[in-house]
């Protein structure tokens, strides 16, 4: 299964009421946590998958860095790794519930900062 086939969900900006990306795939149950962005070409820009009950990524498989976003239990961005590289480890971030994954944008322009606050839209 691929990511493209996850349920999306909304995810918006509690200050601004904007989305920070298009388009999020949600990995729900075990498998789809632990496969996440494996062997997967690229994800797209202004797109981002949220891993939810995780608190440390890998990128082992992977042939492109990743931005990682660690969320709180209230969606507080706490961490935001810029670029980890393939084939690595994130450190684990105390008190992360979630993480978000995406690429460079090609703006350059970061969609979500950290201690910026999201919400998922129901």
């Amino acid at each position: 299964m691929s990511y493209r086939d996850l349920p999306h969900i909304q995810i918006l900006k509690r200050a601004s009421q904007k989305p920070p990306f298009e388009t999020v795939y949600e990995a729900r149950g075990t498998l789809a946590r632990l496969r996440g962005l494996l062997f997967e070409s690229q994800i797209p820009d202004g797109h981002a998958l949220w891993i939810s009950n995780c608190n440390s990524v890998h990128t082992f498989g992977m042939t492109y860095p990743i931005y990682v976003a660690f969320l709180n239990r209230d969606l507080r961005i706490i961490k935001l790794f810029e670029g980890l590289k393939p084939n690595r480890i994130s450190p684990v971030v105390w008190g992360a519930k979630s993480v978000l994954e995406f690429i460079r944008p090609k703006s350059g322009v970061l969609p979500i900062q950290e201690g910026e606050e999201l919400y998922v839209v129901s």
